[in-house]
């Protein structure tokens, strides 16, 4: 095996020197984990320990194996960035500047998820506007920061409205003030496809309007002061097909309150009159402080706004009413209730069910699953050959957000009646000889026994969690980035820009039996002889040789 830095590669008649190089970049995509975790893992222990030391493990073995791999494998690195502390903006703008041109390109996904100390905002917003410059292709951005109690607000940065102009994908947190979003929503709502942000409580008398005309898929936080927008007046959103309505939370510093039942439906009923011609995809997250207080609402106000639509997601058990409907539901096909554990549910929810499928014929699929599913903004869809008598455990969903299924359920563009058939089935039949099957479409059609309650799953997270990473600040953190990151990403830099974490992650040299995947020392440089070079090359090609399995 030879050093990567001369001119001799591996034998032309080599598998991974023949493939393309957008084959590879495909393949080095399927090694990594799931943008899922990257989003929501956080929530979720002990996925952030496990998964951060995975993701950043592969990457680092992908691009030090060899020069092409290298030069391929930066762009799944800096696809995706995530910034947990205002530190780490500077020393991502530096390495944008310094390294090689191009490398900006490759950033897709930017996420905001730091506190912005008194003193910073100056260089939170100069630093930011530099990153929207530095990098052309940037489609998704989230402004997600996180808030002291004691701390200032968080402010949106004021960005050039020119350098916004890519963004399809904006995610605003609900302690965001509204009218500091007013001026990048003017210049993104003629591209936006997905938008995140809590429903205003005011509205400027000069508020502009607008015309959200690619706008497909919309999450509404609603606070006890908010106020409906005017339609057509204010906001216009002819292409809606999903829509995500959930309680904000109290925060004293912004001045909001979590509604009460009565409002939160008064503002879903309105909204719905007013933009529900065209949704498909209806969720309402009522939060469970909320679902206490018993509120009175029937099936019907859903559906009579929406002539359209096909799945319909809540969050609180369905005392719904029972009548016939009073129109053709015809589309209407599936049902999802995430409702709180509770073996007297079960009964409940059955006869329910029935007398549901007789007042829709239409409807096809019925399920329930845990509340704490409310974490996530998309739920498995359905399969075409569900028969709708199952709910659905987390274990299965947790399999689903695995799967390619979810990044296009919450991406893709659902515009025809067969692009909403799912691509993940995790209905499960009950059996009375074994336990729950979830099953999987996918490439490898692979079933995995679960219960209700993940019990497997938290074993294997579990035993990961063992093997997890312990920080360990190298003395030697602080080298400027062009020196590190010319040298495929020194580990003994104090930045990690592929998502945003400023920790070397140790990991035990424990083998791991299930993914056949030898650990190296994170804290050792970049190998300088050919040896070193053959064992992160056969890690590389571990994870080539299982992917292709």
């Amino acid at each position: 095996m030879v050093h990567p830095d001369n001119e001799v590669h591996l034998s032309q008649y080599s598998l991974t020197n023949r493939l393309p190089e957008e084959t590879l970049l495909a393949i080095f995509r399927y090694a990594l984990p799931p943008s899922w975790v990257v989003k929501y893992g956080m929530t979720l222990p002990p996925f952030p320990l496990t998964a951060w030391s995975t993701d950043l493990k592969t990457k680092l073995s992908i691009i030090r194996a060899c020069k092409r791999w290298h030069r391929i494998g930066l762009e799944c690195l800096y696809e995706s960035v995530i910034l947990h502390w205002i530190g780490q903006l500077p020393a991502f703008v530096q390495a944008l500047e310094t390294l090689a041109s191009g490398i900006g390109a490759f950033v897709q996904h930017l996420r905001i998820e730091y506190w912005v100390p008194r003193g910073y905002h100056a260089l939170h917003s100069t630093e930011l506007n530099k990153v929207f410059k530095l990098c052309p292709r940037l489609t998704h951005f989230a402004f997600n920061p996180q808030l002291l109690p004691l701390g200032p607000l968080p402010a949106f940065p004021e960005v050039p409205t020119l350098a916004l102009g890519a963004i399809a994908h904006l995610e605003i947190c609900d302690r965001v003030k509204y009218a500091a979003v007013v001026p990048a929503l003017v210049q993104l709502c003629p591209t936006l496809e997905s938008l995140s942000l809590l429903l205003p409580t005011t509205y400027a008398a000069d508020h502009p309007t607008l015309n959200f005309a690619c706008l497909e898929n919309l999450r509404l936080g609603v606070a006890a002061e908010s106020v409906l927008p005017s339609p057509g007046t204010i906001w216009a959103i002819p292409q809606m097909q999903q829509l995500l309505i959930h309680c904000a939370p109290n925060c004293e510093i912004a001045g909001t309150m979590s509604p009460s039942s009565e409002r939160y439906f008064t503002v879903v009923r309105a909204f719905l009159g007013a933009y529900g011609r065209t949704l498909r995809v209806l969720s309402v997250r009522i939060s469970a402080g909320t679902a206490n207080e018993e509120p009175v609402y029937d099936f019907e106000q859903f559906l009579d706004p929406c002539p359209v639509l096909q799945h319909l997601y809540v969050t609180d058990r369905p005392r719904l009413s029972r009548s016939r409907p009073s129109q053709d539901a015809g589309m209407f096909r599936s049902v999802d209730i995430l409702d709180e554990t509770d073996p007297l549910w079960a009964f409940v929810f059955k006869a329910w069910r029935t007398e549901l499928k007789d007042n829709y014929p239409g409807l096809r699929s019925c399920r329930s699953t845990d509340l704490c599913m409310d974490l996530f903004p998309q739920l498995p869809p359905f399969g075409e050959d569900s028969n709708g008598d199952t709910s659905f455990s987390t274990a299965c969903y947790l399999h689903f957000l695995c799967s390619d299924g979810y990044e296009n359920a919450y991406y893709g563009s659902n515009t025809d009646d067969s692009e909403l058939e799912c691509n993940a089935e995790c209905d499960h039949a009950p059996d009375d000889d074994s336990d729950q099957n979830c099953e999987k479409n996918g490439d490898e059609g692979c079933d995995k026994s679960c219960d209700g309650n993940c019990k497997d799953f938290v074993e294997d997270s579990d035993e990961d969690c063992d093997k997890g990473c312990n920080k360990d600040h190298d003395e030697n953190s602080n080298k400027n980035c062009d020196e590190s990151l010319d040298k495929g990403l020194d580990e003994n830099s104090d930045e990690d820009f592929s998502e945003g974490s400023d920790e070397d992650q140790d990991v035990s040299d424990q083998d791991s039996d299930d993914n056949n995947f030898e650990h190296i020392d994170d804290s050792l440089p970049i190998p300088g002889d050919d040896e070193e070079w053959e064992i992160d090359r056969e890690e590389a090609m571990t994870i080539l040789r299982r992917t292709l399995e």
